[in-house]
């Protein structure tokens, strides 16, 4: 499988995912992420029922997640489901927990259960693809990053996974595509000049690959004396 934009990286392109004011009481101020003792009082406070349970467990599910902890989140956005199943935001986060998990048709399930709520809910084209992807269902992975696309046509991590996904099927002209595209709007990605050169190897274009290949280290080489 080639190189996929991390979950939480490419969630950045929705804003983040939307919240109510109850899963706000379990962040830290200044944290990116809620703090999973303080969800856990919250949760286990007996102070809260229905949505705004629901809510709070997404939270918690959110924090597990980010920590790898996939087995913990799954537990509490299925225990969130059971309090709110109309909560689209739920089947989707279940969905990108169980990806990573390899549980890959109950991703595609949660994903369409979450557009069937909402239609117009992107992350679920998203999480459904990372599923498909997963499962090596390579073209219904690019129809969902195509869809994605078509109401965000400048978003390079969508751009650069259907690229990545193109390359897993062996379609590397439209890979290239897909790579020299996201660089037009991100031209210091040494990962994408990365993977462009690998298409281009695949392709035997040596000297276009030899170019991608040198404008990565160069950048890769920029960022670590950047970090000095």
């Amino acid at each position: 499988m080639r190189y996929i934009f991390v979950t939480v990286f490419v969630l950045l392109a929705f804003g983040g995912s939307a919240r109510s004011q109850t899963s706000t009481d379990c962040a830290v101020r200044g944290a990116t992420m809620p703090s999973i003792p303080m969800c856990t009082k919250l949760i286990d406070s007996a102070m809260l029922r229905g949505h705004d349970l629901a809510v709070a467990l997404n939270a918690r599910g959110q924090a597990y997640a980010a920590a790898g902890q996939y087995d913990l989140a799954i537990a509490d956005y299925t225990r969130a489901i059971q309090m709110d199943s109309r909560f689209a935001e739920l089947y989707v986060n279940r969905a990108l927990a169980e990806v990573p998990a390899k549980a890959y048709e109950a991703a595609i399930s949660d994903s369409n259960t979450a557009l069937r709520i909402d239609p117009t809910f992107g992350l679920a084209y998203l999480s459904r693809a990372f599923a498909y992807n997963g499962s090596e269902n390579y073209d219904a992975a690019i129809g969902d990053y195509t869809t994605l696309l078509d109401s965000n046509p400048n978003n390079v991590p969508f751009r650069v996974n259907r690229g990545s996904v193109y390359f897993a099927k062996d379609d590397y002209r439209s890979a290239i595509m897909d790579y020299t595209e996201a660089l037009s709007h991100d031209p210091y990605s040494a990962i994408v000049y990365r993977e462009r050169g690998t298409a281009e190897f695949a392709l035997r274009n040596f000297s276009n690959a030899i170019r991608d290949f040198s404008a990565s280290a160069a950048l890769e080489r920029s960022d670590a004396y950047t970090m000095l």
